[in-house]
């Protein structure tokens, strides 16, 4: 099994969270091979050497989506041997329809798509995703971590789980 994800390098927010915790899910329980990418001025070349080492390889892959690469550049990959796991719409969220348009586009290309619940699943299929292709894991965040945290008084964070506008 290989899993392909990609961050910003040092980000200070979330997104990482969940593509980490498949990351070390999939490593520890299936000996998955990571390719973590980190979006920096050589990206695209990543891309394209993670998917053709991919190509090569006859191992399952798991795609994390948002990955951020060219539409066509899905095309290298098997996708019979593919597998997406959406852990954001990019378009949706930012309510850009030209992103979202190529997102769906290249999410009919797929046999095997994760989603998080019943409402992604919803608003793909109306979108013409086929609904037989989209499979729900019901979850979000998949690790805690059990330590206990420091309830420092003298604290000045505000945290705020979702988007500010």
């Amino acid at each position: 099994m290989i899993v392909i994800s990609s961050i910003y390098n040092e980000q200070k927010n979330a997104a990482p969270k969940a593509p980490d915790d498949i990351n070390s899910i999939l490593k520890n329980e299936y000996n998955a091979k990571i390719i973590k990418i980190i979006r920096t001025g050589l990206y695209k070349f990543k891309i394209l050497k993670a998917f053709i080492t991919a190509r090569l390889s006859k191992d399952i892959i798991i795609l994390q989506i948002p990955l951020l690469a060219k539409p066509f550049l899905y095309n290298i990959l098997p996708i019979k041997r593919c597998i997406i796991l959406i852990h954001d719409i990019g378009g949706l969220r930012s309510q850009n329809q030209k992103l979202l348009e190529k997102e769906l586009k290249i999410f009919e290309k797929f046999n095997f798509i994760i989603a998080h619940n019943e409402k992604m699943k919803s608003f793909l299929v109306k979108n013409n995703i086929n609904k037989n292709n989209i499979y729900c894991i019901e979850l979000f965040d998949y690790l805690i971590n059990n330590n206990k945290t420091n309830n420092n008084k003298n604290c000045n964070a505000i945290l705020y789980p979702g988007n500010l506008k």
